[in-house]
């Protein structure tokens, strides 16, 4: 993943910002250009791999040994990516969702067939497979393949995303290190078992974060739709207080029952992973406010504020994970998490204010700050029943008063449907 970014120069993101709204013909040389490019950049990864294999013949580097599988996986992956965000940017929504579930589907599948032969490379092939699957399926549903001709190949075009897919590289180099760079810091300092129960507490912050991609998905092709508009700074901060109110009242919801649900998919070597969920469904929260906030850079084509942002997230992960892991160890980590996308994004609503303002933002510092009490309550009442069905409905009134206006809004609304 690290190096799909750098290879490709993320010029998959760029084929859904630049073709969106465009003519046909345009469509079709920003798709044939960018592929283009992507396949010049692949042989000369070819190339350079074929190089560092032969120099390198002799080592027991793992990078080395499963060179070609990594390879053929970083393929897998771009075609992947590429097809279904010009599927998207081409308004062909039903295949970019059925693509969506297709690459799951497919690895699921591969993996029951390959696995149980072939191990780690089993699982590797049955990545490749299954985002070539979903890749194939998208460029025939949505026949993308009649948008290349390479007549409309034009390097100009090319240069012109890749001025915008550039400074998303140190981005998810950045992002990589606030989710991942903690895992070899808890082996250091703590062990195995560590990461395992660290690993366990973020699979069900990464539920919340399933629900809330649904809603930033469909917010990105509508920021592209509304910006400039007249009516665009009541749509942003609508939409934006909407979701971000129900992320963070979701976040609530899972720190309450968190110790419950851990209790029903966990072992009782496990169970202490309740502790960090709900530290790190708030940082979810945070990330979730982030990508609402940083569609606006897409609208206006500016993706160094990508990398402003992202830099600020990135190196408080670095800091926070040397200094609280070795102290608090799984603890540490999951504060270095909450706090690296809390500076994420609020480094992207700063940026993203020169566009357009964050109206009544002293609403999201109160829902935050009831969040956090809603956390220090259940750790002192150590999730006793009582005091679970005090913060559920505290956190629920809390909720409902701050968005009192969008309800109000909703009746209204509801009422004249009627």
């Amino acid at each position: 993943m690290l190096l799909l970014g750098v290879v490709t120069c993320c010029i998959y993101d760029a084929i859904f910002v630049f073709p969106k709204g465009g003519s046909s013909r345009e469509q079709s040389s920003y798709f044939s250009s960018g592929l283009s490019f992507a396949l010049l950049s692949f042989s000369g990864v070819a190339l350079l791999f074929g190089c560092i294999r032969f120099l390198f013949a002799t080592s027991s580097f793992l990078f080395v040994d499963n060179i070609w599988l990594i390879y053929m996986l970083l393929i897998a992956l771009f075609f992947q990516q590429y097809m279904q965000q010009f599927t998207r940017s081409i308004d062909k929504m039903k295949i970019y969702t059925v693509a969506g579930i297709l690459v799951v589907l497919l690895s699921v599948l591969f993996s029951f067939v390959l696995v149980p032969h072939y191990k780690i490379d089993g699982y590797i092939g049955a990545l490749f497979f299954g985002n070539i699957g979903a890749a194939i399926y998208s460029c025939i549903a949505s026949k993308a393949y009649t948008y290349f001709r390479w007549s409309q190949i034009d390097w100009t075009v090319c240069r012109k995303m890749l001025s915008y897919s550039i400074p998303l590289i140190p981005n998810s180099i950045m992002w990589w290190l606030v989710t991942s760079f903690n895992r070899p810091m808890l082996e250091t300092y703590m062990d195995v078992r560590s990461i395992g129960i660290f690993a366990l507490a973020n699979k069900f912050p990464a539920a919340l974060t399933l629900v809330i991609t649904v809603f930033t998905q469909s917010w990105q092709i509508s920021v592209l739709e509304e910006f400039g508009t007249n009516e665009y700074r009541t749509f942003y901060n609508q939409v934006f207080r909407g979701i971000t109110l129900l992320a963070l009242f979701g976040s609530c919801l899972m720190a309450i029952f968190s110790q419950d649900i851990v209790h029903i998919f966990a072992t009782a070597d496990y169970e202490e992973a309740w502790i960090y969920i709900s530290i790190l469904t708030l940082g979810v929260a945070f990330s979730c406010m982030s990508s609402l906030a940083g569609t606006n850079f897409s609208a206006v084509k500016q993706s160094k504020y990508y990398f402003y942002s992202s830099l600020g997230a990135g190196l408080s992960a670095i800091i926070l994970n040397f200094l609280l892991i070795p102290r608090w160890g799984i603890m540490g980590a999951a504060i270095s998490v909450c706090a690296s996308f809390m500076v994420g994004a609020l480094s992207r609503i700063y940026y993203s204010w020169r566009f357009v303002p964050l109206d009544e933002y002293y609403k999201y510092l109160l829902a935050v700050l009831v969040n956090l009490i809603v956390i220090i309550f259940l750790y002192v009442g150590m999730q006793e029943w009582s005091m679970k069905l005090i913060c559920l409905l505290f956190s629920l009134l809390s909720f409902m008063f701050l968005s009192k206006k969008d309800w109000l809004h909703l009746y209204d609304l509801m009422k004249h449907k009627l």
